[in-house]
């Protein structure tokens, strides 16, 4: 299975069609995705990584690159374990 970073990032690519970007584009305020696509990202992570992103959890910083959305998830992932 590919690892957190690239799953999101061939997201990103194939389903959501942006080009161009790496593991610290600046997704939000890079005007890459807007908020209905981070609805769609949130759902895919959901879907394929089997966690649940509360309200709380769907704050810009957490979705500022793939590598915040990495860090976020590895932090999460610290307090339920």
């Amino acid at each position: 299975m590919n690892s957190l970073s690239d799953g999101i990032q061939d997201f990103l690519e194939n389903k959501l069609l942006l080009e161009g970007i790496d593991k610290d584009t600046a997704l939000i305020d890079g005007g890459y995705i807007d908020s209905i696509q981070i609805l769609d990202l949130a759902m895919f992570i959901e879907e394929t990584y089997e966690v649940t992103l509360d309200a709380d959890d769907m704050v810009v910083e957490n979705f500022a690159s793939i590598n915040a959305i990495v860090n976020y998830m590895s932090q999460k992932q610290k307090l339920v374990t």
